[in-house]
């Protein structure tokens, strides 16, 4: 509109009412998360920088889990029953690319086995290029929770400079892909309890 001459809603008004509206904050989530989708399929489409992905399974007397990784870390942990043709199929449809079966270098596997077990793993090698930059901000900021300690998604937010996005915040966690690794069991609401994100 202002192109056009039309007077319209200035950036700082459209940034206040974003950070109000709870439908404005989930449609940017999802744009967020499908930017980062775009993002691996760019890099996928580039065979000369793409790196292969990588899967393993962990078994902890906690319970088992898939592990898909590749050079830069551990790129997501699924626990559900799948098999491994199904994680395969499912991975392939929600990121476009394939999985080969490998080793999980050492390093990752312990830090797996600690956070499966409740140990935590100060250092988390993780790779979140995969996602939007929100929600990378979200994942990122959870690091900095103490292991045996909590904070609540407001606090999130206002950690990465979105205080009014807190709705925004529960649906990045909920979508984590590499819990327990990053502790997103270490967010709840204000008012206590384990919050409905997850």
């Amino acid at each position: 509109d202002r192109l056009e001459g039309t007077a319209g809603p200035s950036i700082e008004e459209l940034n206040r009412h974003f950070e109000t509206c709870g439908s404005c904050s989930d449609s940017f989530d999802e744009l967020d998360r499908f930017a980062g989708l775009v993002q691996v399929l760019r890099t996928a489409t580039k065979s000369e920088s793409c790196e292969r992905e990588k899967l393993d399974r962990v078994t902890t007397p906690a319970g088992q889990a898939w592990v898909v990784f590749g050079d830069r870390g551990i790129r997501m942990i699924d626990r559900s029953e799948m098999s491994e043709s199904e994680l395969r199929d499912h991975y392939c449809s929600e990121r476009g690319i394939s999985l080969e079966r490998s080793a999980l270098p050492d390093s990752l596997r312990q830090q797996v086995i600690d956070s499966l077990e409740g140990e935590g793993c100060p250092t988390p090698a993780v790779d979140l290029s995969g996602l939007g930059e929100f929600e990378r901000q979200v994942l990122t900021a959870i690091v900095n929770i103490p292991r045996g300690e909590v904070r609540p998604y407001a606090w999130v937010a206002r950690e990465i400079g979105r205080p009014r996005a807190v709705r925004a915040v529960g649906n990045a966690l909920n979508r984590n892909p590499v819990a327990p690794v990053l502790p997103c069991h270490r967010v709840v609401p204000t008012s206590g309890g384990i919050g409905n994100y997850a």
